[in-house]
């Protein structure tokens, strides 16, 4: 069976529009999503380790900063997104684990109240990754950041392997050179130091999304997908403009990416800690 010529261009097209969809949302969500992952695995080693060593009532108490972080990220987005919050509990920690909570109400049948919910369910990756970045500048002060100047990147870095590879070795120059700036300012001697570390510690370790956070969360990605695809759909055809804004968002976001790589060795390294202290402890 042959298919005819307009058909083969069609479904040609419809392919192009797809690999371009994928494109424009891993530029766009992939860097934090796959630092948001790993700091969820960390989060959850922590956790149970802390666990046994202080025991579950401290370490929740002790990050409980963070847990106010995760709740206000879902609250936040459901303001956005025109959800009704119907309940929010931004720290209450009850014998299941449940820490918080907030249950919320939308329409639907509203296009933009479902593509809310992918925003509401990883709500506290994207506030948290927010006051990660405010956290470091307000405590650490601008000294620390200067190698952040480091790093050169323009948009085409994004797509193309060398690009990535050159970035990738840019980041980690930048995080090395971060770390040693922390002695070469002498911030061990300033308490604001302390206080950032702690903060960072607390917030990194609740950047994490529970199964009904994913559920929501998946539910909306799943109609963003569809509707970046339509509109890839309709305008293809006039160019890729579209690929080019998200990769100048992705270009403005390297320094995003940087602050949360540093957010999440402290937790690796805590992590470390904890293990090293639980095995010696037996």
């Amino acid at each position: 069976m042959t298919i005819p010529p307009s058909v083969q261009s069609a479904l040609f097209y419809s392919g192009q529009a797809l690999v371009v969809s994928a494109e424009q949302l891993l530029l766009l969500f992939g860097p934090i999503l796959l630092i948001a992952a790993a700091m969820h695995l960390l989060a959850a080693t922590i956790r149970v380790r802390a666990a046994k060593l202080m025991g579950e009532k401290v370490h929740i108490w002790l990050t409980a900063p963070g847990t106010v972080v995760h709740e206000l990220g879902h609250a936040l987005f459901c303001v956005l997104f025109g959800h009704k919050i119907r309940d929010i509990s931004l720290f209450r920690p009850r014998a299941n684990g449940v820490l918080g909570y907030v249950k919320h109400s939308w329409n639907r049948k509203n296009l933009y109240h479902n593509i809310g919910n992918f925003f509401i369910g990883s709500g506290p990756i994207w506030l948290g990754s927010a006051l990660i970045v405010l956290v470091s500048f307000a405590l650490f002060g601008t000294e620390l950041w200067q190698p952040l100047r480091a790093i050169h990147s323009v948009p085409t870095d994004f797509v193309t392997w060398r690009g990535q590879l050159r970035l990738g070795s840019e980041f980690w120059q930048a995080l090395l050179a971060l770390f040693a700036q922390i002695h070469v300012a002498r911030l061990y001697n300033d308490w604001h130091f302390y206080l950032g570390l702690y903060l960072l510690f607390c917030i990194g370790s609740h950047v994490t999304l529970s199964s009904a956070d994913l559920q929501g969360a998946g539910s909306g990605l799943v109609t963003l997908t569809i509707l970046v695809f339509v509109f890839n759909l309709a305008t293809l055809w006039l160019g890729n403009f579209a690929l080019a804004a998200c990769l100048n968002i992705a270009h403005f976001g390297a320094l995003l990416t940087v602050l949360l790589l540093f957010a999440l060795t402290l937790n690796l390294a805590v992590a470390g800690l904890l293990i090293l202290l639980t095995c010696f402890s037996r």
